[in-house]
């Protein structure tokens, strides 16, 4: 969670203790396109609830049982988690539900307390930080232009629309090569084809990326230049 939006001095707080909301719903009862249509509900309604962001945690989570599969739904604020982040909860969630699945509790590999990291960067100087990345930047005079900013909200709806395609395993291992090199994610990856291969405009908070069966498939808002 995050406090001092009354005077401006925004710092994050995590507790050492939350209670999770959690929703669960039976849709086995359902045909597939009355299952899609609950799903689709209920993300309608998640997402006109909005996160709290000063009141923990910044996430919900709500559990579907379709008879065939269970199908997670997880809500979160943006800046609590990030591309390096996001994957080693996920392999910690489905790592907990095979050992529940299995019948025996989970056992997790021990990690450094977050307050670590906070320790590490309370003793960072923040001025070597400021030379290094003035040096880097050295010869940009302005931030880089979002067109989508120019544009009003008629005109954005009417010349955007959704691309989805689905990667080769062999493609998608070259694309997780690449951004490890960069040390980039894989988003900074469909960010940077889209500005630079196929001249248009992604709306980032629209991008995500999901990972099945080691096969990457990403759905992105397009916005044409």
């Amino acid at each position: 969670m995050f406090v001092g939006f009354e005077d401006e001095n925004i710092q994050q707080l995590v507790l050492a203790d939350a209670a999770l909301p959690w929703h669960e719903q039976d849709l086995s009862g359902l045909e597939a396109s009355a299952q899609e249509a609950a799903l689709e509900a209920y993300q309608a309604r998640e997402r006109e609830k909005g996160i709290d962001l000063e009141r923990a945690p910044l996430m919900r989570v709500g559990l579907f049982d379709l008879g065939r599969a269970v199908s997670p739904g997880v809500e979160f604020f943006m800046g609590a988690f990030d591309g390096w982040s996001l994957p080693i909860i996920n392999q910690e969630l489905f790592a907990c539900y095979r050992a529940l699945c299995q019948g025996h509790a989970p056992v997790l590999a021990k990690v450094k307390p977050y307050r670590s990291y906070m320790q590490w960067l309370g003793a960072q100087a923040p001025s070597q930080a400021e030379d290094y990345w003035t040096g880097y930047l050295a010869g940009f005079d302005e931030p880089t232009p979002l067109s989508i900013a120019k544009l009003s909200g008629d005109v954005v709806a009417a010349a955007s629309a959704w691309q989805g395609t689905s990667l080769s395993v062999s493609v998608s291992q070259a694309l997780e090569q690449l951004a490890k090199r960069q040390q980039v994610t894989m988003n900074v990856i469909v960010q940077a084809r889209g500005r630079v291969c196929c001249r248009v405009t992604v709306d980032y908070r629209m991008s995500c990326l999901v990972r099945r069966y080691r096969v990457v498939r990403h759905r992105c808002r397009v916005l044409s230049r």
